[in-house]
């Protein structure tokens, strides 16, 4: 039976013993340098006139075996290299101990990265605090602020590059002016993307539409509405929203004397109503409804309304 080709090997000091390969007879005090690697510098004490620093930081006084070494260490003074020798230890000077080189060579240095240029458009912030906002102009809504030394990555520009869209701080893609970041990468394949809507001057209830039934992501229409007070019948309740599987967000700050107070609401879907958070009403099903909540000892001044409805 055919046995399989092993080979392994196992590097260990190597000792002079009995019957076995031995390194070769060294002076007593000596050891063989091999290939060790540092930089040399000059030295201004009498004894040596160098010294070798190897890159785990230990040191040594070197000197040249012959006239023509003496001369190569003084020219790779300050540079890194690889040296062969003997150590004498202990040594005259020097921590007590002294390479005595037969060969040096001058080391390649590590080479120094070169800088990547970014693989896609970043903005790097370059101002102390930046404006984050929904659209590419000072008339949009503030969402949040960015910070001097913050990296977004850019997902699209306006028209005449004066504004970048970044992803995504608070969660969400938002726009900030192009003079007050750096811009970097391949911006010429950054996409146009056109400026939403306005955002609506809000003077009465600030009602969100959403084509779904649970309010998630952003609304598809913002606008002012004088009251929530509808009756959309089987139609829509804007252009381009369905005329079923919609909800609606409404909130307002009225002003409310101090007393006791109880809030109605007559929906066919869905309803909930809150004061400053507290909930008041909490209907959340499918089905005509006409229901009320009590809230008592409301005090004196503008208290925040919300209302969500949703039409199935």
């Amino acid at each position: 039976m055919k046995g399989k080709a092993l080979l392994t090997m196992i590097f260990l000091p190597l000792w002079a013993t009995a019957g076995a390969v031995a390194a070769a007879p060294q002076q007593q005090g000596e050891t063989a340098v091999y290939g060790w690697a540092g930089t040399v510098y000059a030295y201004s004490r009498p004894a040596y006139d160098d010294y070798f620093v190897r890159n785990d930081g230990e040191l040594f006084g070197i000197a040249g075996q012959t006239a023509a070494v003496e001369q190569q260490i003084e020219g790779l003074q300050g540079q890194p290299v690889k040296l062969w020798g003997q150590l004498k230890d202990p040594a005259s000077d020097f921590n007590g101990r002294q390479i005595v080189v037969s060969e040096i060579l001058a080391a390649e240095a590590a080479p120094t990265p070169t800088p990547q240029p970014p693989t896609k458009p970043q903005a790097r912030v370059t101002a102390s605090v930046v404006r984050a906002r929904t659209g590419p102009g000072t008339t949009y809504p503030i969402i949040t602020h960015v910070y001097s030394g913050q990296t977004y990555d850019i997902v699209g520009r306006n028209q005449d590059s004066s504004w970048w869209q970044i992803c995504c701080p608070a969660g969400r893609t938002l726009w900030v002016s192009a003079s007050l970041v750096e811009a970097s990468g391949p911006l010429a394949n950054v996409p146009v993307v056109p400026a939403p809507a306005p955002e609506p001057v809000i003077t009465e209830w600030r009602g969100e539409y959403y084509v779904n039934l649970e309010l998630k992501g952003s609304p598809a229409l913002v606008r002012n509405d004088r009251a929530v007070d509808f009756n959309w019948g089987d139609k829509a309740p804007a252009p381009g929203l369905p005329a079923d599987d919609f909800s609606v967000r409404w909130t307002r700050s009225i002003h409310f004397d101090q007393g006791n107070y109880r809030f109605y609401a007559k929906s066919d879907d869905g309803v909930r109503l809150w004061l400053d958070g507290w909930p008041v009403i909490d209907q959340w099903r499918a089905g005509p409804l006409s229901v009320s909540g009590d809230l008592a000892n409301v005090g004196q001044g503008l208290h925040t309304v919300k209302v969500e409805y949703y039409e199935h």
